[in-house]
């Protein structure tokens, strides 16, 4: 016969359970400030910040006191659930085995998950510069890619190890806390002091929970230091992983932007004084010129989006030794290769969105199965093109297949369609090496060429990925990793090897393809573009300071363009530009008055467009000047601090120190401003003419395209 459970008092139970979750609770703070600690030096934040310079002591007494109060709110809803079981075995009166065994379960659960999120956090750094975002949700369908990237590049066992260690302890601490107060007689007081402890108690949690919707305003974007990375320091793995999934689930909804707002931009942007019977949408819309030639010969268009294609690997391109280019180097020096040069954003889906339709709402979002009239492929479907979609991987990857056929793509193809095509095609955990993905391209140009009809087609390559893996077949070029760069990969000098050579291996099957094309006869007629989607994984966090931004957000655009239609162009490879510029470039190589969004300039004109030549990186506003750079830094919600960065030379890598913008900066940065809220509302417009089916896909060639620009 089983012994009868002890029986305790409602108070005795209460105060056992909540000194339990406290003692846990305070336990799993100090886990979130080490944590913290290692951050900073494994990532090296402190190395330029002023305000640890001025002193250790008031540095980490500003930095506490600004992650702690975070930290606590997060730890009081984590372990709330196991608290509640707590609670309901006092009001009860009764602590059997069952009501322990599932307290001790839900704290190893959650303490687990939460130590879980926070290492997984710590690690997304190394790869996005920053906390967990709703990119982290971009990988729906991809869960094997995942998985191999987690097991070869991250320490996977150390991460399960201490996973496994905080469970086992948290069970081992919360079983001999409860053993120890329930047995404490000295726990028993009179029933009034029992009353106000109790309330006290309750009070403390209760107010810890609260901070989140009272004075701490729980955000993941709250800014404490003109540091951005000592912001992200400053933050918690588990409230970003909170807020991406809601950012995911609920994507954020176009704020309204009136017709008078946008004019207002407008006229800030281009410098006019546009009234408001002047301004409707298609006051954004500007021409190609009147060309006989590309009318009676309008070539196949061919962009090439390179995963990972960072302008940073080139600077220790060394033929015979170190070998960035591969193949492509020949035609680097017969063609044209922009290296002032900045990516939209800083992740595959965001720079594609950024590309085709000039802002950053198209996937997973509700504006995803809109056709919209300005895209990239429906400039070239009013012109007559056929229009593909190429990707080398998935089109289920972040809902890519449903949405860009609604972008006037009469096909997209991924890499099931690619291994029908080619049965022995070798694959990695993302999809067909890019090898496949260019023949397959180059068969859509045969294809096209014996239809007599010009084709358009986007190829989005895979392979310079994590865990960058290569074909058997492929061998690399000499490479050498320099110290300076495995200083700056936060990966193994292993797969810091195997990054140089993926590099090289995309920048080789490009050059291959172009070679293939220029042998066709189609190859004198068809214009082939590359540029990467965002710098190099593994690097992007490695940047100290806004220094180091044209690094930091660099790519490269390389434009090959056959000898019959550079007639008439001047294309000055020291321009300064961004991926806003690469379509107003191609549009103007390739078509005859054809109606365009006027948001980027032509590298091809006669002449540079002042009011146009600049780049920038939305991600983390950067913009890139012929004599500098300007970076921005939020010093809190509302306020924001603007730096320029004079150039050192002319190679627009490195700087000299800040300095104050003048006023024709300051001017710049609100023209550019509002270039970035122009962007917003003609996607909110054509979303709500779409809406109201004023504009249909059927209608969309009726688009009043008068030149206003």
């Amino acid at each position: 016969m089983k012994n009868p459970s002890p029986q305790y008092s409602r108070y005795q139970l209460f105060i056992s359970y909540t000194l339990t979750t406290w003692i846990l609770l305070i336990i799993f703070l100090v886990f979130c400030s080490t944590l913290r600690l290692k951050f900073l030096y494994h990532y090296d934040i402190l190395s330029n910040d002023h305000l640890y310079a001025s002193g250790w002591f008031s540095f980490y007494s500003v930095f506490f006191s600004s992650s702690l109060p975070t930290d606590l709110v997060v730890a009081a809803y984590l372990l709330l659930p196991a608290y509640a079981v707590g609670l309901c075995a006092s009001l009860l009166g009764k602590s059997n085995s069952f009501i322990k065994n599932c307290y001790l379960s839900l704290i190893c659960f959650l303490l687990c998950m939460g130590v879980l999120i926070m290492l997984a956090n710590y690690y997304y750094f190394s790869a996005f510069a920053n906390y967990f975002d709703a990119n982290l949700f971009s990988f729906q369908g991809q869960a094997n890619a995942v998985m191999a990237i987690i097991w070869h590049d991250y320490p996977f066992l150390r991460i399960l190890v201490g996973v496994v260690f905080t469970g086992v302890i948290s069970v081992l601490i919360g079983k001999n806390l409860l053993r120890i107060f329930l047995k404490r007689k000295s726990l028993v007081l009179l029933p009034l002091r029992q009353f106000f402890i109790v309330c006290i108690f309750l009070v403390v949690y209760s107010f810890a929970m609260g901070l989140a919707l009272g004075p701490l305003q729980l955000n993941i974007n709250q800014y404490r230091f003109d540091n951005p990375r000592l912001n992200i320091a400053t933050s918690n793995g588990i409230l970003a992983f909170y807020q991406a999934l809601t950012t995911y689930t609920f994507p954020p909804i176009l704020p309204v932007v009136t017709a008078e707002e946008g004019m207002a931009d407008y006229n800030t942007y281009f410098g006019t004084h546009l009234t408001p019977k002047q301004f409707s949408l298609n006051s954004l819309l500007t021409h190609t010129s009147v060309n006989p030639f590309l009318a009676a010969h309008p070539p196949n268009v061919v962009f090439v989006q390179m995963e990972s294609m960072g302008r940073h690997f080139l600077l220790y391109d060394q033929p015979g030794y170190n070998d960035m280019l591969g193949s492509l180097r020949l035609y680097t020096k017969s063609d044209f290769l922009f290296t002032h040069f900045l990516s939209g954003e800083n992740a595959t889906t965001t720079s594609l969105s950024r590309l085709t339709i000039n802002a950053n709402f198209l996937f997973t979002s509700p504006y995803n199965t809109v056709d919209y009239p300005t895209t990239v492929a429906a400039v070239y479907k009013q012109a007559g093109y056929e229009t593909v979609f190429v990707n080398a991987g998935r089109s289920n990857y972040n809902d890519w297949g449903k949405s860009l056929l609604h972008q006037s793509y009469d096909q997209v193809f991924d890499e099931a369609d690619i291994r029908k095509l080619y049965p022995h095609a070798q694959t990695e955990v993302w999809g067909v090496y890019d090898q496949y993905a260019f023949d397959y391209a180059f068969q859509l140009l045969k294809q096209a060429n014996q239809q007599h009809k010009p084709i358009f087609i986007y190829l989005n390559t895979i392979t310079n990925h994590p865990p960058f893996s290569l074909p058997a077949t492929y061998h690399p070029a000499p490479l050498h990793l320099p110290a300076d760069l495995a200083n700056r990969i936060d990966a193994s000098s292993t797969t810091a090897f195997k990054m140089l050579a993926t590099y090289q291996y995309t920048n080789t099957r490009l050059g291959n393809f172009i070679t293939a094309v220029d042998k066709t006869s189609f190859g004198a007629r068809t214009i082939i573009a590359a540029s990467g989607d965002h710098n190099q994984q593994y690097m992007i966090g490695s940047y100290h300071d806004d220094q180091e931004a044209a690094l930091q957000y660099g790519v490269f655009f390389f434009l090959h363009v056959p000898p019959a239609y550079r007639q008439g162009t001047h294309i000055d490879t020291n321009q300064v530009g961004s991926h806003k510029d690469i379509f107003p470039t191609l549009y103007n190589l390739s078509l005859s008055h054809a109606a365009y969004l006027n948001l980027g300039n032509n590298l091809a004109g006669p002449a540079h467009h002042s009011l146009l030549e600049f780049g920038v990186n939305q991600g983390n506003l950067t913009i890139l000047l012929p004599d500098g750079l300007i970076t921005q830094t939020k010093l809190s919600n509302d306020l924001i601090k603007y730096n320029f960065y004079p150039w050192q030379d002319n190679k627009h890598i490195y700087v000299k120190p800040p300095l104050a913008l003048t006023k024709t900066q300051q001017q710049l940065v609100n023209r550019i401003n509002a270039y970035s809220a122009l962007a917003n509302w003609q996607l909110y417009w054509q979303y709500q003419l779409a809406q109201a089916k004023k504009i249909s896909p059927s209608q969309h060639s009726k688009i009043d395209s008068r030149d206003k620009s």
